[in-house]
């Protein structure tokens, strides 16, 4: 991990084939109940949870130096409202 250009070099010997496996059906969990949420979210200012919380944040923010503004959000997290 502290040599990424390395690692994916080398990837079974590095542990990148194991480190991908194992993260990328936690990645795909989390990003399907993020769009979940995206489907079902009240913006009534009473969050269901903590994934509820963050969108209402990326959704109102005026911050523009904030990272849940606008392009920054949208890239960062995958979404756009």
């Amino acid at each position: 991990m502290f040599f990424p250009k390395l690692a994916q070099r080398f990837p079974n010997l590095s542990g990148w084939n194991y480190l991908i496996k194992t993260v990328a059906p936690r990645r795909d969990l989390v990003r399907k109940a993020i769009e979940e949420h995206q489907r079902t979210i009240q913006f009534d200012g009473h969050p269901r949870d903590f994934i509820d919380t963050f969108l209402q944040s990326i959704k109102t923010t005026d911050d523009t130096s904030s990272s849940f503004y606008g392009e920054a959000a949208s890239k960062k997290f995958g979404h756009a409202f």
